[in-house]
């Protein structure tokens, strides 16, 4: 504990808040690619499951990222407020990003059978595999 401690404070709160900030961001980026895939082709399980845990680890990190500046903003008496703000901001809206795509998977999940998309099914479907 005291080696990550020594770690934090050589690195910087705000730099470390940051990659974390960034990480949520790939995990919602992850999230939204697995939402997806259960909507364009089958919804599977274990997507599912993975969808909600790696919800709860965006959760997980944005509480972090908030204690981490919240330590900062106090330690230096507000040097840094303005990017401290806006990255408390970001992260607020990556942790719904994630909660958007949770509530998308709880609805795949309810659908009993492969959502009909009638005329969009082809456009749809051509527009997800060229993302790939």
């Amino acid at each position: 504990m005291l080696f990550s401690r020594k770690k934090e404070v050589e690195k910087g709160l705000v730099d470390i808040a940051f990659d974390e900030a960034v990480k949520m961001l790939q995990m919602g980026q992850q999230m939204f690619a697995l939402v997806t895939n259960a909507l364009v082709e089958t919804s599977v399980d274990e997507d599912i499951a993975k969808i909600s845990a790696i919800d709860k680890e965006i959760n997980k990190l944005h509480r972090n990222v908030r204690k981490k500046i919240f330590e900062h903003l106090s330690i230096s008496g507000g040097q840094d407020l303005f990017s401290s703000l806006v990255l408390l901001s970001v992260v607020n809206d990556l942790e719904r990003i994630g909660d958007y795509n949770k509530n998308i998977a709880d609805i795949v999940e309810m659908i009993p059978k492969k959502l009909d998309l009638g005329e969009y099914d082809k456009p749809l479907k051509k527009l997800y595999r060229s993302e790939e």
